[in-house]
């Protein structure tokens, strides 16, 4: 019986989520945003993350074509290290926190706050954690109700990979035997990539323009574009550029 109870409670408070959103003391676009995709639940731990990032600090770092690096963290406190590509919007963050939770963790609010941009990108909504999952809806790209949900987690892999190149990219200036396993790891990684997509690594030198297109048709191509952002500095960043030892990870 006890059981029943708390299942029946459970599928009200779902219903519930599904047809009302979280009441705002004040209009904040990308809180309005999340309240009206995200489940009560979901939202709570959001908004939690939104509060935490106005106590940060943020720094620009450096810039490399349409990649932007900056520093976020509190004054005193470790700091992370988010990167954004301003071309398409892909973000990761070196604390990982989307990767394991599926909710953009605060150094991303205000490295997008700093931008200019004031509602969550539509990939960093993972369909499991709104309101039409809960109540059987998947919509694709577009916003289109669909029958079926192909690969609900595509995104947070996809991060999640986005994430790793991130650490090697921060860990990549500490020193020049660093940088050189750094580079070798990442070269050997995208090898490996193209062979398991049926490339071949010689193909995607001699003709750059067509991985490129390639890259836009599959998410899977989409690991060539992370390798390249954490390849950042190589090109046209001096050899003597430093990360600060106060910015190396553990």
């Amino acid at each position: 019986m006890a059981l029943e109870t708390r299942c029946q409670t459970k599928v009200e408070e779902d219903f519930k989520s599904s047809q009302t959103s979280p009441s705002l003391v004040v209009p904040i676009l990308m809180l309005e945003q999340a309240s009206e995709q995200y489940t009560h639940a979901i939202f709570d731990l959001f908004s939690d993350k939104y509060k935490a990032h106005l106590m940060h600090m943020i720094e620009e770092r450096d810039v490399d074509g349409t990649i932007f690096r900056y520093e976020v963290g509190r004054e005193g406190l470790k700091k992370n290290i988010v990167m954004i590509d301003s071309s398409n919007i892909q973000v990761g963050c070196t604390c990982s926190k989307f990767e394991f939770t599926g909710i953009i963790c605060r150094h991303i609010v205000k490295v997008l706050y700093h931008r200019n941009i004031h509602e969550i990108p539509s990939i960093y909504v993972l369909a499991r954690w709104t309101k039409d999952v809960k109540a059987g809806i998947v919509r694709d790209e577009a916003g289109k109700i669909i029958l079926e949900n192909c690969n609900a987690s595509l995104s947070l892999c996809y991060n999640e990979l986005y994430a790793q190149a991130i650490k090697i990219e921060t860990k990549r200036g500490i020193s020049e035997k660093v940088h050189t396993v750094a580079m070798r790891v990442l070269k050997n990684g995208l090898k490996e990539v193209e062979l398991a997509m049926g490339l071949s690594h010689k193909d995607s030198v001699e003709n750059p323009k067509s991985t490129k297109a390639n890259a836009s048709q599959s998410d899977e191509v989409k690991f060539e574009e992370i390798l390249t952002v954490a390849q950042g500095c190589e090109r046209g960043r001096p050899s003597r550029t430093r990360l600060k030892r106060g910015l190396e990870l553990s």
